[in-house]
């Protein structure tokens, strides 16, 4: 008979878990020692201890990040072959380390979660915390419970509760936990909710109000992080800890809040600058704090929050929880319950579900995830520079849905979707789609390919691979891998028109005299558009070209009319034809476009270009005057002014479908491009 599997539990404070696991104990497949007490390895007294105390064990299951797994430790537990932990992520784990020692990594999925928490239409339990927090603090439940026990004359202190009907809940961050909050804010007691997060907008706002029943408008975005900060009454932050997010409140942010506020931090401790927020409630600046999470937990015992000082003195109001957002019998026990069966999988040889290394596709967060897709851009697409700031401000886009895939909680690819504003909405633009190399050729691709598709089907008729607002590619670009071209067409896409970007030194530029003869012969004129032609500019812009007259628009709107060549009849009196010639960075217009020629050189704004490239786009002409040369007319007239201009190498047109038209006037190919679509 083989010896018994030997299991740690660390961390079961309540010692919920013995008991789950008894049946195993009891048929001699396990062995079992439980450590309650969580050692912090920060401290190199508690690390050699957790380290002696763990070496014997092949099994370890901690619940939630309350134990830390990093290289230094799991390189020091050769037996280690199976760490069991709780819910889909865990940041105290190094599970890249852990791959390479081959110690599986198990956790818990939500719906096991959910199931064990009950499965009702309530809030979870970590929405519970965050309004028995709000509730405790603004009622000073605690304070006078304190009082009336240890002070035999108090009755009642020197300040009254906050009414909260139609008082302003500021969220910061509105993912899961944040929508229920906003729920039970205005529907339970009549308050006003704003919200704020780097990437959120008023369109994704109303998604999540009309997702819990409430009505479009319901939640205001704020303009900014301050901005929200000095509206709230109170603030409730339900953020996703990263490098980024990490002190995102800190002095400016706490001397932004009202005096009257309250603070409310059920999410991570390292989201506030600790010492700032103990500096700001020692002298008293906002009305209080409420705080179930800190930057070291357990809360050590010579920890400054550790003081009945509170409330006193001119210090402000602090109500204190250990951890416990999550800390309910069934959410915990459920998780518990997973832990045995993977435990049990395993013992049988069977595959554990679901294994940390398991992929999982997730909504992209601009928060915690822009810095790792950038870098998988630049290690996929290195022959398309792109700096992490611009490719940021484009994924920050209202007309963008992007999702990653994960393992092991490491990001190793990345879709980015988009809808067209300028044209009918039809169709939905799947515009990147990466994997990270090792992880290619394993079905990942195909895996987030399948969620874009869904998700894009839901509003769409037509799926087109590529993207034009913002422009990264119009199609798949032929420069590469032919596998990765043909990777569309082996799961059901259809090839479409190709297309090219075209490109045009103007040292090297010299108008063809038969093209301007051709259209001068017929009395045609150009000339940069002038403000007092704006306006039949535009109107002829939505009668005779709609699809690009937002372009036209925008130029208008920010006064840049001498950007728009303009083709007049004989008389001078009526345009006849217009195309765009974009001198770099001055319009918004710009700021759409993701790549060197395309980028127009915004220095300051991230975006990477050398400002030595124009750009014409949206050439059009009349029906009248067609067959008159009038187009390529416009064209060498535009290359012309923008050479008069000076400080341009040259210039680009982008997205190009007709043969042998710009040619004429000298450009060549830069770029080709597949341009795949299928149907809905």
């Amino acid at each position: 008979m083989s010896s018994p599997i030997k299991v740690a539990i660390l961390d079961d404070y309540q010692d919920i878990a013995s008991s789950k696991f008894e049946h195993l104990v009891k048929s001699n497949k396990i062995s079992l020692t439980l450590f309650p007490q969580t050692l912090n390895i920060r401290n190199a007294d508690e690390r050699e201890a957790q380290i002696k105390r763990l070496q014997p064990f092949e099994v370890i299951s901690t619940m939630r990040e309350r134990s830390i797994f990093n290289a230094d430790l799991l390189g020091s537990l050769p037996n280690l072959k199976l760490l069991l932990t709780t819910g889909k992520r865990n940041f105290s784990i190094d599970h890249e380390f852990a791959a390479t020692r081959g110690i599986v990594v198990a956790g818990t999925d939500r719906i096991a979660q959910d199931g064990a928490a009950g499965g009702g239409a309530g809030p979870d339990p970590t929405t519970q915390q965050c309004w028995a927090l709000i509730l405790g603090l603004s009622k000073h439940i605690a304070r006078d419970d304190s009082a009336l026990k240890s002070d035999k004359s108090y009755w009642q202190g020197d300040s009254l509760a906050i009414h909260l009907p139609g008082k302003t809940l500021g969220l910061v961050g509105l993912g899961r936990l944040g929508t229920a909050s906003a729920k039970i804010a205005i529907l339970a007691f009549g308050m006003k909710v704003v919200a704020w997060s780097s990437s959120l907008t008023q369109e994704r706002a109303d998604e999540a109000a009309t997702e819990i029943g409430l009505p479009a408008g319901s939640i205001q975005v704020a303009a900014s992080k301050l901005d929200l900060l000095r509206r709230a009454d109170i603030v409730s932050l339900h953020y996703v800890l990263s490098d980024r997010s990490r002190g995102l409140i800190g002095r400016e942010e706490l001397a932004a809040m009202k005096p009257t506020a309250l603070l409310i931090n059920t999410s991570r401790g390292p989201l506030i600058d600790q010492e700032a927020l103990l500096e700001t409630l020692k002298e008293g600046k906002i009305r209080g704090a409420a705080l179930d999470v800190f930057d070291v937990e357990p809360l050590p015992a010579d920890s400054e929050w550790r003081t009945t000082e509170w409330g006193k003195n001119g210090r402000s109001e602090v109500l204190l929880s250990p951890h416990m957002g999550y800390g309910v019998e069934e959410y915990i026990g459920g998780m518990y319950d997973q832990n045995v069966v993977n435990l049990e999988r395993y013992l049988e040889g069977k595959e554990l579900l679901p294994t940390m290394a398991e992929l999982t596709i997730r909504s992209y967060d601009n928060d915690s995830d822009a810095a790792n897709v950038s870098t998988l851009w630049q290690n996929t697409f290195p022959q398309y520079p792109i700096s992490p700031q611009h490719l940021e401000k484009l994924l920050s886009l209202s007309i963008g849905s992007h999702f990653v895939a994960l393992i092991e909680n490491k990001l190793i690819g990345f879709c980015a979707t988009y809808r067209e504003p300028l044209k009918d909405g039809e169709t939905g633009y799947l515009a990147i789609l990466a994997i990270q190399s090792e992880f290619q050729s394993k079905g990942h691709g195909t895996k987030l390919l399948e969620h874009a598709i869904e998700h894009l089907c839901k509003s769409f008729k037509q799926v087109k691979v590529g993207s034009s607002i913002p422009r990264f590619w119009p199609g798949v670009p032929t420069d590469l891998n032919i596998k990765d071209q043909e990777f569309f067409v082996k799961r059901g896409f259809r090839e479409g028109t190709k297309c090219k970007d075209l490109y045009q030194p103007l040292s090297t530029f010299k108008a063809p005299q038969y093209l301007l003869d051709r259209a001068t012969s017929s009395g045609i004129t150009f000339a940069p558009l002038k403000s007092s032609g704006a306006d039949e500019c535009i109107t002829a812009q939505e009668l005779i070209f709609p699809q690009w007259a937002g372009g036209y628009k925008m130029l208008h709107s920010e006064k840049l009319y001498d950007e728009i060549m303009v083709a007049f009849d004989q008389n001078g009196s009526r345009q006849v034809g217009w195309t765009l010639m974009l001198s770099p960075g001055k319009s918004r217009l710009w700021h759409g476009f993701a790549f060197l020629p395309v980028v127009g050189g915004e220095k300051d704004g991230g975006t990477g270009g050398d400002g030595k490239t124009g750009l014409i786009a949206a050439v059009g002409v009349r029906d009248d005057v067609r067959g008159k040369g009038v187009g390529l007319g416009l064209i060498c007239a535009a290359m012309e002014e923008m050479r008069r201009r000076g400080g341009l190498d040259g210039v680009f047109i982008d997205s190009v479908v007709l043969d042998n038209f710009y040619e004429k006037v000298g450009f060549k190919i830069w770029r080709e491009y597949r341009v795949f679509v299928m149907d809905g």
